[in-house]
């Protein structure tokens, strides 16, 4: 194979030595900023948990979020909410599910 091409199966030879792994960088940024405009789907329809567990009802977009030792997706409406609620997260998820089973 010709020194100034790369043998990577991938793009199978098609880019010069060096530029494959830009492109690959690349696919990743791309991959990463899509994956960031997708929105999360959390517990309690994205209400804050934090603030479920304190009986009140706030909506956040869900990007400020924490997976639970249950493999749930909480969301919260701020990164202060997010570290109250996950200092005892079983105790917060279940006065979170009471309040929100009130709704």
């Amino acid at each position: 194979m010709n020194d100034s091409v790369t043998d990577d199966p991938v793009t199978n030879g098609a880019f010069p030595k060096g530029k494959s792994m830009k492109l690959s960088h690349l696919f990743i940024a791309a991959t990463t900023f899509a994956f960031s405009l997708t929105a999360v789907a959390g517990e309690f329809k994205n209400e804050c948990a934090w603030g479920l567990a304190n009986d009140k009802h706030v909506s956040t977009d869900c990007k400020i979020n924490a997976l639970g030792k249950d493999n749930k997706t909480y969301c919260f409406s701020s990164e202060k909410a997010r570290e109250s609620f996950m200092k005892d997260p079983i105790v917060n998820a279940k006065k979170a599910t009471d309040v929100f089973g009130r709704t």
